[in-house]
């Protein structure tokens, strides 16, 4: 799960594989529209269906499934020697 506008964003930029997209009438309407550009249709709910989706304590307008992707250990490291490493754990 992804979650809020610039983490949507910097995962479109990334290349992550976006599964389905949902956002609140106070979306920023320029990922929307990023989103929509990219061939991943938005769906529209209300802010209440998005909160109860979520397990933050204040839910963003705007959130995304995305395809998992497991990657080994070498290649992580190897990854890791040619630029900065970000590690995420869910």
């Amino acid at each position: 799960m992804i979650e809020g506008p610039t983490l949507l964003r910097e995962a479109l930029d990334a290349g992550v594989e976006l599964l389905e997209v949902f956002a609140t009438a106070d979306a920023d309407e320029t990922i929307a529209h990023a989103v929509e550009t990219s061939g991943i249709p938005v769906r529209r709910v209300t802010a209440s269906v998005l909160a109860g989706a979520l397990d933050t304590v204040t839910p963003q307008e705007i959130a995304a499934i995305a395809r998992r992707v497991d990657v080994g250990l070498d290649a992580v490291l190897d990854a890791a020697t040619r630029g900065p490493l970000v590690l995420v754990l869910a």
